[in-house]
């Protein structure tokens, strides 16, 4: 597999769903890693995973506000719910789960240069 590159991808800030910018590069994002071109680590910083997964609170506001904006294209709308919900079911990292950020930010880094190092072809000098 190539993989051209690790993307972190934080469907967290109050405003991300709200983004269709935001939920058009997530499509993206996932389409790359369905094609084992990318791979996806999510970090829910600021946001409950089950609150994306469910589009519960912002998440549903911001749906309920594409929804009338994009009435004539619906189409979009199942694939950023889609594409959110792919995202939660990846494994990722949430800030609870450490005790404070210096933590979370080095389990992150070791994660991501494990990740590289699996899928890195080694070249060996004749």
């Amino acid at each position: 597999m190539k993989i051209q590159y690790v993307s972190g991808v934080q469907p967290t800030s109050h405003d991300y769903a709200s983004s269709k910018w935001c939920l058009e590069e997530l499509v993206k994002i996932i389409e790359h890693k369905e094609a084992g071109q990318q791979i996806v680590i999510p970090i829910f910083y600021h946001v409950d995973p089950s609150d994306v997964r469910h589009q519960k609170y912002i998440y549903k506001e911001a749906f309920t506000h594409h929804e009338q904006k994009l009435k004539d294209n619906m189409q979009n709308l199942q694939i950023w719910r889609s594409v959110l919900k792919k995202t939660v079911n990846l494994s990722g990292y949430h800030p609870s789960n450490f005790q404070d950020e210096s933590e979370l930010i080095n389990a992150i880094v070791e994660n991501v240069l494990r990740k590289l190092e699996d899928n890195i072809p080694i070249v060996l000098g004749s």
